[in-house]
Protein backbone atom coordinates (compact mmCIF):
# COMPACT_ATOMS: atom_id res chain seq x y z
CA UNK A 1 0.00 0.00 0.00
CA UNK A 2 2.99 2.46 1.10
CA UNK A 3 4.40 2.08 -2.27
CA UNK A 4 1.08 2.29 -4.26
CA UNK A 5 0.59 5.32 -2.41
CA UNK A 6 4.05 6.86 -2.83
CA UNK A 7 3.86 5.84 -6.56
CA UNK A 8 0.68 8.38 -6.60
CA UNK A 9 2.67 11.20 -5.26
CA UNK A 10 5.32 10.43 -7.67
CA UNK A 11 2.74 11.12 -10.65
CA UNK A 12 1.14 14.04 -8.55
CA UNK A 13 4.56 16.03 -7.71
CA UNK A 14 6.07 15.08 -11.24
CA UNK A 15 2.55 16.95 -13.16
CA UNK A 16 3.45 20.08 -10.85
CA UNK A 17 7.00 19.53 -11.80
CA UNK A 18 6.68 19.17 -15.28
CA UNK A 19 3.21 21.35 -15.98
CA UNK A 20 1.44 19.24 -17.76
CA UNK A 21 -0.94 15.85 -17.10
CA UNK A 22 0.99 13.03 -15.05
CA UNK A 23 -0.44 9.55 -15.07
CA UNK A 24 -0.18 6.74 -12.92
CA UNK A 25 -1.20 3.85 -15.04
CA UNK A 26 -1.05 -0.01 -13.60
CA UNK A 27 -0.48 -2.75 -16.25
CA UNK A 28 -3.88 -5.27 -16.87
CA UNK A 29 -3.04 -7.39 -13.90
CA UNK A 30 -1.41 -5.75 -11.08
CA UNK A 31 1.12 -8.71 -10.66
CA UNK A 32 3.21 -7.29 -14.22
CA UNK A 33 3.32 -3.78 -11.83
CA UNK A 34 2.65 -0.18 -12.67
CA UNK A 35 3.96 3.16 -14.26
CA UNK A 36 3.69 6.72 -14.13
CA UNK A 37 4.00 8.42 -17.40
CA UNK A 38 3.44 12.05 -19.18
CA UNK A 39 -0.05 12.30 -20.89
CA UNK A 40 1.83 11.33 -24.61
CA UNK A 41 3.23 7.91 -22.34
CA UNK A 42 6.59 9.21 -22.28
CA UNK A 43 7.93 6.43 -19.33
CA UNK A 44 8.93 8.30 -15.78
CA UNK A 45 9.74 5.21 -13.92
CA UNK A 46 8.47 1.79 -13.55
CA UNK A 47 7.58 -0.10 -10.75
CA UNK A 48 7.11 -4.31 -9.81
CA UNK A 49 4.15 -5.99 -9.54
CA UNK A 50 2.25 -6.76 -6.09
CA UNK A 51 2.88 -10.44 -5.14
CA UNK A 52 0.36 -13.08 -6.22
CA UNK A 53 -0.68 -13.51 -2.43
CA UNK A 54 -2.87 -10.20 -3.05
CA UNK A 55 -5.71 -8.94 -5.48
CA UNK A 56 -6.27 -5.17 -6.17
CA UNK A 57 -9.05 -3.75 -7.08
CA UNK A 58 -9.78 -0.31 -8.84
CA UNK A 59 -12.41 2.27 -9.21
CA UNK A 60 -10.93 3.24 -12.57
CA UNK A 61 -7.89 2.28 -15.18
CA UNK A 62 -5.83 4.47 -14.25
CA UNK A 63 -5.48 8.30 -13.09
CA UNK A 64 -4.08 11.48 -14.66
CA UNK A 65 -2.60 14.60 -12.07
CA UNK A 66 -3.26 18.07 -13.52
CA UNK A 67 -0.14 20.45 -12.51
CA UNK A 68 -2.38 21.83 -9.79
CA UNK A 69 -2.85 18.63 -8.15
CA UNK A 70 -5.96 17.54 -9.18
CA UNK A 71 -6.64 14.47 -10.70
CA UNK A 72 -8.20 14.56 -14.36
CA UNK A 73 -11.27 12.08 -13.31
CA UNK A 74 -14.77 13.66 -11.82
CA UNK A 75 -14.57 10.61 -9.04
CA UNK A 76 -11.95 9.96 -6.18
CA UNK A 77 -9.53 7.27 -6.91
CA UNK A 78 -9.04 4.53 -5.54
CA UNK A 79 -7.10 1.43 -4.95
CA UNK A 80 -8.32 -1.86 -2.62
CA UNK A 81 -5.75 -3.89 -1.72
CA UNK A 82 -6.18 -7.34 0.25
CA UNK A 83 -5.12 -10.68 0.80
CA UNK A 84 -5.78 -12.80 -2.02
CA UNK A 85 -7.32 -15.37 0.69
CA UNK A 86 -7.45 -15.68 4.68
CA UNK A 87 -8.55 -12.20 4.37
CA UNK A 88 -9.62 -10.36 7.52
CA UNK A 89 -10.37 -6.40 7.97
CA UNK A 90 -7.74 -6.15 9.59
CA UNK A 91 -5.36 -6.59 6.57
CA UNK A 92 -7.20 -4.71 4.24
CA UNK A 93 -5.91 -0.89 2.97
CA UNK A 94 -7.68 1.39 0.55
CA UNK A 95 -5.66 3.78 -0.95
CA UNK A 96 -7.40 7.08 -1.68
CA UNK A 97 -6.93 9.87 -4.20
CA UNK A 98 -9.69 12.90 -3.71
CA UNK A 99 -10.82 15.34 -6.60
CA UNK A 100 -8.76 17.78 -5.20
CA UNK A 101 -5.57 15.46 -5.51
CA UNK A 102 -5.22 14.51 -1.47
CA UNK A 103 -3.92 10.90 -1.02
CA UNK A 104 -4.43 8.68 2.02
CA UNK A 105 -4.23 5.18 2.79
CA UNK A 106 -6.48 3.64 5.61
CA UNK A 107 -7.65 0.09 6.83
CA UNK A 108 -11.24 1.12 6.76
CA UNK A 109 -11.84 -1.97 3.91
CA UNK A 110 -14.02 -4.80 3.73
CA UNK A 111 -12.83 -8.19 2.25
CA UNK A 112 -14.15 -9.44 -1.17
Amino acid sequence: ANTISSSLMLAKSEASKRSEVVNFVPETNWSDGWRVEEGDSTLIRRFDGIPAAYTVSTSATSVGFRNDGSITTSAAYTVKLQPATGCTVELVREIRVTITGTISVSNNGTCS
